[in-house]
């Protein structure tokens, strides 16, 4: 699975010296992978396009936003940082929607979603823990917090949903 491959990626830049191309790596991987804000977009997007329940695409369209924003935020994180974001992760793989999971049942894309945003949060948390730098930590704690209202919301939602 390209999630697994990505995170034993992230352990080879564990070793490495803290800063630069270290962080970069980071910052590339959460703003465009497979478990990435540009990714969330796309997933979001499309899921809000294609449903039928109006109730449940209204929420993800303003998924879609904003993780398109939280997406713009991470690259001027990276230009500041001297880089260019670029639709690769750090290990220079092209984005591709092959992985996205695309279904019309809403109980599969419920499921597909919440598992998403769990990756996505996990994500996070790794990062979190790596990054000395305040002001990307705080970007990074509050995009995060943006995930994780999501899936709160997505968890919400399955409980109570009436299809």
């Amino acid at each position: 699975m390209v999630y697994d491959k990505e995170i034993l990626n992230l352990n080879k830049l564990t070793n490495q010296k803290k800063g630069g191309k270290y962080l970069l790596g980071m910052l590339q991987n959460l703003y465009c992978s497979c478990q990435s804000e540009f990714s969330a977009f796309l997933l979001f997007n499309y899921q809000s396009l294609t449903l039928k329940n109006k109730e449940l695409t209204k929420i993800l369209d303003n998924f879609s936003k904003q993780h398109l924003e939280n997406s713009k935020q991470l690259g001027s994180l990276i230009l500041k940082e001297n880089g260019l974001p670029f639709y690769l992760n750090s290990q220079h793989s092209p984005l591709t929607a092959f992985w996205l999971q695309f279904d019309t049942d809403i109980n599969k894309v419920l499921q597909i979603d919440i598992n998403f945003l769990t990756r996505l949060i996990d994500n996070y948390s790794i990062y979190i823990t790596k990054i000395k730098k305040e002001k990307v930590l705080k970007t990074l704690i509050n995009l995060k917090n943006i995930s994780i209202n999501n899936l709160n919301i997505l968890k919400e939602f399955n409980a109570n949903k009436k299809l």
